[in-house]
């Protein structure tokens, strides 16, 4: 369903050659959230109050560098892996914005920014209406498909951001050795 979701996001009119800086900023936030929500696993309020610069590159004992993400959720700081995919993404969705591909220490942009007023975060509402759209849209190209598809087109319709970070979990604990504890504690570094 991943793929699915993120066929709907490149087919959005903000990645064709004729669309608007808007059309091409909104799809590019639209892919962003999704983004962090499913590979990084974060909550609705981690997503509206992390900054870029709280993602970092840190070599760990095994001589391998690494990036993690700092997220503070329910009153924990906690050490998220950034896989391979989130850091492209990430590179990606800044080239969007006219930005460096990695952020800077400190940097107190948000993680997902809005179209106007950019050091501004998105309230929990307007990421929830984008999860939405985005998940409304990628069911209807499943219900296109057939019928047969039917039943996992209802359960991406209904997707919700804590559906998308349960669907994080499953995904690190079958492919992803590093990250079978999606989250560490800020200690776990130091």
């Amino acid at each position: 369903m991943w793929q699915a979701v993120k066929d709907t996001i490149e087919a959005m009119p903000g990645t064709s050659d004729s669309a608007t800086e808007r059309e091409r900023l909104h799809a590019a936030r639209c892919r962003r959230l999704f983004t962090v929500l499913y590979l990084g696993g974060l909550r609705a309020a981690e997503v509206a109050e992390t900054r870029m610069g709280a993602f970092f590159c840190r070599r760990g004992r095994d001589g391998v560098e690494r990036w993690w993400l700092e997220v503070t959720g329910k009153g924990n700081k906690w050490l998220v892996p950034a896989t391979d995919e989130l850091i492209v993404e990430l590179a990606r969705y800044r080239a969007a914005h006219g930005l460096p591909p990695a952020p800077h220490p400190g940097e107190a942009r948000p993680i997902v920014l809005p179209i106007i007023g950019k050091k501004k975060p998105l309230s929990r509402g307007a990421l929830h209406l984008m999860l939405k759209e985005v998940s409304g849209m990628a069911a209807e190209r499943l219900r296109s498909r057939g019928p047969e598809w039917e039943s996992r087109a209802a359960v991406l319709a209904s997707a919700s951001t804590h559906w998308l970070r349960h669907q994080e979990w499953k995904l690190f604990g079958r492919h992803q050795p590093l990250c079978t504890a999606t989250r560490l504690p800020r200690s776990s570094l130091t």
